[in-house]
């Protein structure tokens, strides 16, 4: 009978001591997945900021590789400039001390012919004009200054020197040391800002690259996270059936 009353104690004992080793190993469990969970969501954070980190670094990168390279074009455009001014500066003194303006009306044109090259003009010692040539066909010139055909060579002038788009390359005239007058080139800015623009092109295509990399990343730690918790959780249950 007593033999009897210490299995039936033992019996009643044993079913509270179960479900304290349930209750520990779901425990356990809970805290292995929310370890894991977290874990790798902290990657996944991680990564997150070192897409935004790597797309604010090219951003910058971009920003200072194109003004360098509109300055790099800039220089190229105004010393192609400079060495035409300085050779129909050379050819110019004789054309001058004769009145012959009509020459320095066709080096006007052959300049203009230069596709960088929207106007170039004659001056005399006191800033007057010396030629006539506007260029008022010039496609280039048309899309700076509005109604080009009917302003006057003056008017040109003024309209283009004052544009944001112009680079201004002017040249003295001398002839034994007297300045006779002077020739000005203004030279489009477009192909400069063209360049930057193509390199810009570039680096915003990488940077759609490598932002499709980063994506893939994520998605691929998102998986992971999913993953690694339904294996956390089958263990768990697993766990649970076989204690």
């Amino acid at each position: 009978m007593i033999n009897f009353q210490s299995k039936s104690l033992r019996a009643r004992l044993m079913i509270p001591i179960s479900c304290v080793v349930i209750a520990i190993i779901a425990l356990i469990s809970f805290v292995l997945i929310w370890s894991e969970k977290n874990a790798l969501q902290d990657v996944a954070s991680n990564v997150s900021v070192l897409a935004e980190e790597v797309k604010d670094q090219q951003e910058t990168s971009v920003q200072e590789i194109e003004t360098g390279q509109i300055k790099v074009a800039e220089n190229s455009l105004n010393t192609k400039a400079e060495s035409m001014a300085n050779l129909v500066a050379g050819l110019a003194p004789t054309v001058i001390l004769t009145f012959d303006y009509d020459v320095l009306d066709d080096y006007c044109f052959a300049l203009s012919q230069d596709p960088d090259i929207v106007l170039a003009y004659f001056t005399d010692s006191s800033g007057q004009l010396l030629t006539s040539f506007r260029n008022e066909t010039d496609q280039m010139l048309l899309s700076l200054v509005n109604d080009a055909e009917s302003l006057s060579l003056e008017q040109l002038k003024d309209q283009l020197i004052s544009h944001e788009m112009i680079l201004n390359v002017s040249k003295e005239i001398f002839q034994d040391q007297e300045v006779l007058g002077g020739v000005t080139i203004l030279v489009s800015r477009a192909a400069a800002q063209k360049q930057a623009e193509s390199i810009k092109s570039e680096f915003n295509a990488m940077t759609v690259s490598v932002g499709t990399l980063f994506d893939s990343l994520q998605q691929g730690v998102k998986e992971q996270v999913q993953s690694a918790t339904r294996k956390s959780i089958w263990i768990s249950e697993s766990l649970v059936l076989f204690s």
